[in-house]
């Protein structure tokens, strides 16, 4: 098996596997940079479930997370998944997945795996992964950030109803960070959830917006302290103990000086739309 390489986020993703486990997705990230991997995901199969200890952090129908003094383990534990498990270790930024030795190759659980064990070594990287709907407009990438169910495709296809002049980013979540320079950036991702909806590019963070579903339409200014919590509970970066989540409220509060933050109480309708544009129209003038 080869590692593989891939361009995302500013990082260098390396991933030592057979190439039937490699999504499609990442083909667009792909590059034939050989130097040595920032973060390296090894994809092994395996003919019998990953041994673990440690103490238990979370445990919820999917799976369980243990923690011991070397690494975190992540234990599936539906009998339908392609992934046994995977090891997340603490000394060095590599992951090693266990994959089911008779799973499908396509298997979401693999796809899932490399996703988390990157959001989870890029938050050392000081970057976070937003749950949001985010589009390109006047140059600067614009996240529609919400629960799941809120809105946030169907305002996003409001923009291309009408016209503007916009382009999708991802279709469910954008890497957010400062550049060495301080410029606020928002990075594309291989993972897009059910959207489809994903491009490998990095563009200057314009503003994350918190849609609200509303009978009418209004643009309400958060309150930095506000907003500085309302960007972290979106985060899809790992939070599973106090260092996990002040390093997230860190990344959100230097990233919140630097872009514009406000809710969007909307409806289904055009004009929903018509005055988001507006104000930020108003806001990059």
């Amino acid at each position: 098996m080869r590692i593989h390489t891939y361009q995302i986020a500013d990082l260098l993703l390396g991933i030592e596997a057979d190439e039937k486990y490699l999504h499609t997705e990442l083909q667009a990230f792909e590059t034939i940079d050989s130097t040595e991997p920032q973060i390296l995901i090894r994809l092994i199969p395996s003919g019998s479930p990953l041994q673990y200890s440690g103490s238990l952090l979370i445990h919820s129908e999917l799976l369980d997370i243990y923690d011991n003094n070397t690494c975190y383990y992540i234990i599936y534990r539906q009998e339908a998944s392609s992934v046994f498990g995977y090891i997340l270790k603490k000394d060095t930024r590599e992951a090693i997945v266990y994959i089911k030795a008779a799973a499908p190759a396509t298997g979401t659980e693999i796809m899932y795996s490399i996703r988390d064990s990157f959001f989870f070594y890029m938050q050392q990287y000081q970057r976070v992964a937003i749950h949001s709907a985010s589009i390109l407009y006047q140059g600067y990438a614009w996240l529609f950030a919400a629960p799941s169910g809120t809105g946030k495709s169907t305002h996003v296809q409001l923009w291309k109803e009408a016209g503007y002049p916009s382009e999708d980013l991802n279709g469910d979540v954008a890497v957010c960070y400062l550049s060495p320079e301080g410029i606020p950036l928002a990075a594309g991702l291989p993972w897009c959830g059910t959207s489809g909806i994903y491009r490998n590019k990095t563009m200057p963070l314009g503003g994350v917006i918190f849609l609200n579903q509303s009978s009418s339409d209004k643009v309400i200014p958060v309150p930095a302290a506000r907003s500085i919590l309302l960007l972290t509970a979106r985060c899809l970066t790992p939070a599973w103990n106090q260092a996990m989540m002040a390093r997230n409220l860190h990344i959100c509060q230097a990233l919140s000086g630097h872009i514009l933050l406000c809710r969007l109480d909307c409806t289904i309708q055009p004009a929903a739309a018509a005055l988001m544009k507006a104000y930020i129209d108003e806001h990059i003038s």
